[in-house]
């Protein structure tokens, strides 16, 4: 066994026990009492036949129970030891925020009368091929049908969470395109940026739930959209055709 592998058996041992370390770590054993405590901010990974030492701790990543499911890959990824693990769970993070605004739009198109399980791909399919549908455009649609728009369903937390979805948006764009983003974006902010996004959309979800009965989130949107109240008043479509041009005029 080599001395790699014997100091990572010995920091394995202390981390368990949660005793002072007797086995050539004692200057970080004596400066905490107690090796445990350090636990919560150093990571420890054995890698290719070596220890490597994170530095700083990773933020802790709280995710609302009506998230849960949607993240649970996110978290995953969150709190593994993958070295893009911070990246990687923002790009993932984004593709729900996008997700949740384009569900949202569904429930309300979804809603017109004229909707049915035998038609709903002729609106699912002027949707798949607007290029120009993106989250300030679905913003923008959802207003358009006269319903409680996004900023007051937000409420009195949108100008700042807002502020903070627009400076992602900025960064991210290039990141999934894998191109440098010139702003020296830290591990510590891509953590922050994670939970960024996960504030806005459980306060989006719990606004659009207390309003329409739907918070963007759980499955099967068009059930839902058939069960609740009809929100929309005058809806500016009849059917997929006319739906496809509505939609070229807002985008």
């Amino acid at each position: 066994m080599g001395a790699t592998d014997q100091l990572f058996m010995t920091m394995q041992k202390v981390l368990a026990n949660r005793v002072p370390s007797t086995h050539g770590i004692e200057g970080l054993a004596d400066n905490h009492h107690c090796f445990g405590e350090l636990s919560s901010c150093l990571e420890y990974a054995f890698s290719m036949g070596r220890l490597i030492a994170y530095s700083e701790c990773m933020r802790k990543l709280t995710i609302p129970a009506k998230l849960a499911e949607e993240f649970a890959t996110i978290d995953a990824v969150y709190h593994s030891s993958g070295s893009t693990r911070r990246v990687d769970a923002l790009l993932l993070a984004w593709i729900k925020y996008e997700k949740q605004l384009r569900k949202l739009f569904c429930f309300f198109v979804y809603q017109h009368p004229n909707v049915t399980r035998a038609n709903i791909t002729d609106m699912m399919d002027a949707m798949a091929t607007n290029r120009d549908l993106n989250p300030t455009t679905l913003e923008a649609c959802i207003a358009a049908l006269g319903v409680t728009p996004v900023p007051t369903l937000v409420g009195n937390r949108h100008a700042t969470l807002k502020k903070e979805i627009d400076r992602i948006k900025k960064y991210r764009n290039k990141l999934m395109h894998g191109q440098i983003s010139g702003q020296s974006i830290q591990s510590a902010q891509l953590e922050r940026d994670v939970i960024w996004i996960i504030d806005w959309m459980s306060t989006l979800a719990d606004g659009a739930d207390q309003a329409f009965g739907y918070d963007g989130l759980r499955r099967n949107t068009f059930l839902h959209a058939k069960q609740k109240s009809v929100v929309v008043q005058s809806f500016p479509f009849n059917d997929g055709k006319t739906f496809d041009a509505w939609l070229k005029a807002q985008t």
